[in-house]
Parts: structure tokens; sequence; C-alpha cells
């Protein structure tokens, strides 16, 4: 009853998402993860392929191991079933139901009444750092939502182990849905809750149940887990991007109604620094503090718990406003030091203060001579939270659809703003945006031309071409060795089973390494295949298919 309550209710607040279903955004963030994600389906649906590659942006890109990808996400099955248009915005409404429902769950665990875990549910699932990254389209940030059931997990974990293969699990969903700053906003959010648990408990436990569930993480998503680090390790992308978020702009950014625009003196748009807590939540969060203070809240821990993380989370989002903090400290760590915009930890404040939230609707709800007044509360903040989002949610989606083309691929020169309308119409946009490392050729042949061809024209002919997204099937008939050439950027990750893949031409000035994908061949006859399949792919399934079934038995047997 409460999985559909959760489900009704993010409806409702995502209302605004429906006025047309069938349309798409053109916003930049929006534009680029629905062209991604368009181009994964029809790996899907069209040519019944593993999402592995994406020869429809940029030339040919990495698309399961695109550490932005969510091709690798349990989710992105609503994409396939329902189309991009559909399947996104029920994505939305599934990640907000998430939220709630984690919360909700994590608050109840923590020793809060069943009303005054619905008030922190209502805080946290429509809090401003939610509705503003699903609003400007960060779909790789929607496993977010996901963190409460995180910290849920891993504190059963703490009564039964197995509940630690739960907590992997959920942090397995988190890295499947993309992105690099969730995985990591996850490992500081749970690092916190263990210190805490471990000093409270004077146990190593809470440690050995972190590192189980991590193991968990690892083994159940190793297919899209290992092709990612592998191609972290091979392409590496080092920025030296930072940014100062001080108290003032922290506490703009907390009450702010907005979730565009921005934000004096920020670097960024007001989307990277928003979480606004609805109106209610804040007298409540100062109850729960004064309950904190008094140590009259239902469990010790519930206090510990959210001061913990509110206060990580602060320190990491302050970035360089905050000397010699966390920010510093990540920034001297490898992979992390990669990272930008701290503000985005902000949303570890969030989580702690919606605990607070609740923990001051159990107070005030130990002082009400009536329930009808905690369900009145209740409902206010139901309100403010459906408004806020639906408000941010209005016109997000106001594109119609482009028309589907099943005409022959082609790269066109293209451009970022024309990522989406070329993909929808089967060409390969060679002009547009990516934040991962590329391997990109200098020059393509545009246009309507084969895919492929001979570099020496008199050493033979090609007799047939089959193209598909993760390769080619080419029947060949030459006299003498040659080089054949494919219409698309080089990945270390293609194999031949004749001839051997190579380089060829220059690459992209900017990218470390690149170059347009070959194949040199012997003299020959007969079919060529040329294959996208990362062997950490194949190994990773392997791994997460053994994963699962241990998980499955290990679930079966208790």
């Amino acid at each position: 009853m409460r999985t559909l309550a959760l489900v009704v209710f993010a409806l409702v607040a995502t209302a605004t998402l429906w006025q047309h279903p069938d349309f798409l955004s053109g916003g930049y963030d929006w534009r680029y993860f629905e062209s991604a994600m368009e181009a994964a389906r029809r790996s899907v649906v069209w040519f019944h392929e593993a999402p592995l590659y994406n020869p429809w942006m940029c030339g040919g890109e990495a698309q399961l191991a695109n550490p932005q990808s969510i091709a690798g996400s349990p989710a992105f099955l609503l994409v396939v079933l329902f189309g991009t248009a559909v399947g996104v915005k029920l994505m939305m409404v599934l990640f907000v139901a998430v939220g709630l429902d984690g919360m909700y769950r994590l608050a109840r665990q923590s020793g809060l009444s069943a009303e005054a875990a619905v008030g922190s549910a209502l805080t946290f699932g429509l809090s401003g750092w939610v509705v503003a990254h699903f609003s400007i389209g960060h779909v790789s940030f929607f496993g977010a939502t996901l963190l409460p059931h995180l910290v849920y997990f891993y504190r059963r974990g703490l009564d039964e182990l197995r509940w630690a293969v739960a907590a992997g699990a959920v942090a397995a969903l988190i890295v499947l849905q993309g992105g690099t700053s969730t995985a990591v906003m996850a490992a500081v959010c749970l690092g916190a809750v263990v210190v805490v648990d471990a000093v409270a408990q004077r146990s190593t436990r809470p440690l050995v149940v972190a590192a189980a569930a991590a193991a968990s993480a690892l083994a159940l998503g190793a297919y899209r887990i290992l092709p990612a680090l592998e191609f972290a390790l091979d392409h590496p992308r080092h920025t030296t991007e930072t940014d100062r978020f001080g108290l003032a702009g922290v506490l703009r950014a907390a009450v702010s109604f907005d979730v565009a625009g921005k934000l004096p003196g920020q670097r960024y748009a007001l989307h990277e620094y928003a979480w606004r807590l609805p109106l209610l939540a804040w007298p409540l969060v100062v109850l729960g503090g004064v309950a904190l203070v008094r140590r009259a809240l239902p469990t010790q821990r519930l206090g510990l718990t959210a001061l913990a993380v509110a206060l990580l989370g602060l320190g990491v989002a302050m970035g360089d406003a905050l000397p010699y903090g966390p920010w510093w400290l990540m920034r001297h760590v490898p992979v992390l030091r990669d990272l930008r915009a701290p503000s985005r930890y902000v949303l570890l404040v969030a989580i702690g203060l919606s605990l607070l939230a609740g923990a001051g609707l159990d107070a005030l709800r130990t002082r009400l001579s009536s329930r009808a007044v905690l369900h009145a509360l209740l409902a206010v903040l139901a309100v403010d939270g459906i408004v806020f989002a639906n408000r941010a949610f209005h016109d997000v989606f106001s594109l119609p659809a482009p028309a589907v083309d099943h005409a022959s691929f082609h790269q066109v020169q293209g451009h970022w703003s024309q990522m989406l309308p070329l993909v929808y119409a089967n060409r390969g946009d060679v002009g547009c945006d990516e934040e991962a490392p590329l391997t990109r050729a200098k020059a393509l042949e545009l246009g309507d031309v084969p895919q492929a061809r001979l570099l020496d024209a008199d050493a033979g002919q090609l007799l047939g071409i089959a193209w598909s997204p993760n390769g080619y099937d080419i029947d060949v008939d030459t006299s003498r060795p040659t080089t054949l050439l494919l219409d698309q950027n080089w990945n270390e990750h293609f194999h031949a089973d004749l001839g051997t893949v190579q380089r060829w031409g220059d690459k992209v000035a900017m990218d470390r390494d690149g170059g347009r994908l070959s194949v040199a061949l012997p003299p020959s006859r007969g079919t060529v295949q040329v294959r996208y399949r990362p062997r950490s792919f194949v190994v990773g399934c392997v791994v997460s298919l053994l994963a699962a079934l241990a998980a499955l038995l290990l679930r079966r047997r208790r």
C-alpha cells in the first residue's frame, strides 16, 4: 500500500511533465542524455545488441563504458520499452518515488514515528537538490536519490551481514545510473555513517559490513563497472576546475524557490547549488536541533548520523571557501581530484537536515493533543513540494520528437545542438560535444558514402557491407595486402577476425590518442568481422551473473 501511495504522490509531484508525454527537452544537458539514450535504445531495439558502442555521436565513442552513460542501468529498460520521451519521464517518477521510500525507511529505522518519517521523506524527496538536477537533465544524478536506501541496508547489515549484499546492490545501482560524482557522494555519505557507528559501538563490524557492501557492489555491477574503470585508465580525464561556496551562498540556495539562473558571485548556474527544503521544514529542523541538544531524540544514533552526514556534506560543498577542508583533501586524491562542482555535495546536508526535520516533527507530535494538526503539517509539506516540483518541471519537455528515419547510416559534420535530431535521423554527429575523453579522427568521410572502403582500390573489392552499432561484417576479395578503412573513430577495443585493427590518419589535436578505424588485411576472400567488444565487459558479465546467482541462493537459503 505504501508503495502505491509513493508512486501516486510521485506522479502528482511530476504532473507537469506529462503535458506532452511524447515531447523531448531542448536543454543542453537533456539534449546530451536524450541523444545518448536514444542511441543506446536503437542498439537494443533495432539491432538486438548490447549498447556497447555509440556511432551516432562524435564520430563514434564508447557507450556502456562512458562514465556518463546510463545504458547499463536497470532504469534504462524504461527507455527501451516505452521510448526515450516517455521512458525518461517514467524514470524521473521512479527515482522521486525511490527517494521518498528510502528516506521513510531510514527515518523509521532511526527510531522516528511513521508520521515523522513521512515528514522526513517529504523534506528530502522533493528537495531543491533533487528537483534542480532532475529538471536540468542530469540523468546520471538520478541515482543520488538511492543514498538513503544505501544507509538503510548497510544498517540492517549491522544486525545480519547478509543485508550487506542489498547495500552493495544499491551502491551498484547508483554507479550503473552513470556519472562519477554520485558514486563519490555515496562513498562520502556512507563513510560518515560508518565512522559514527564504529565509534559509537567501539567495534569494527561497521567496517566489515561496509567492505562486504563494496565487494558486493563491484561484483553485481561488474558488467558496467569494469568497462568504466578500464575506460578511465585508458583515457583519464584531468580537470583543474574547482569552486567556492560560502555559507551565505549556501543559505541563499537553501531557500531559493528557483532552480535556474545564477547565484551572485558563483561560478556555475543555480542548479549546481540549489538544495531548497520546504519552508515548514526549517522550524522543524530547529525543533529537531533542540531535541538533539537536550538529548531527547528517539535514538542517539539518529542525531549523530544527521550531524555527521550534514556537516561532512557541508564541508565538501563549501569547496575552496573552507581552507584545508574535505574538498581540499579530495583534491589530493587520485581520481577524486578530477571531480568538479563541490557544491553538489550539499545533497548530504539535505539528507541530514531531513532526518532532523522528522525528529522535530516527532518532538511536536508528543505535545499535540490532536493528530489532525500533525496530518495538516504533513499536508503543508506535501503541497509545498508538489508546487515547487511542478513549477520547476513545467515546460522542461517542450520539443516535439523528431521524425524517426531508418535511412542508411552515415556521418555528417553537425553540432552539439543537432545531436538529438541527427540521432533520430540515423546520422552520426561528428561535431557533437562530450565531456568524456575521446579518440577522434581528424577527418572522416561525410555524407552518404559507403561506410567502408579499401585504401588501395586496385587491391581488390568489397562485395558487401553489413553495419551495426557494434561493428561490421564486410565481404572482401583482395589479391594483395591492403588497408580496410572504416568511417568512424578508432578505439583500442575493436577486434577483427581477419587482419589487424589499427588507427589510421591523424587524430583531433586536443585528444590524447585517436585516429580513424582501419584493418590491415592480408590477401583474402571472405567475410571480415570487426567488433567492438571490450574484454572487461565479457569478464564483467560473467562476474555479475555469478554474483547475482550467489545473492539469490543466499536469499533462498535464508
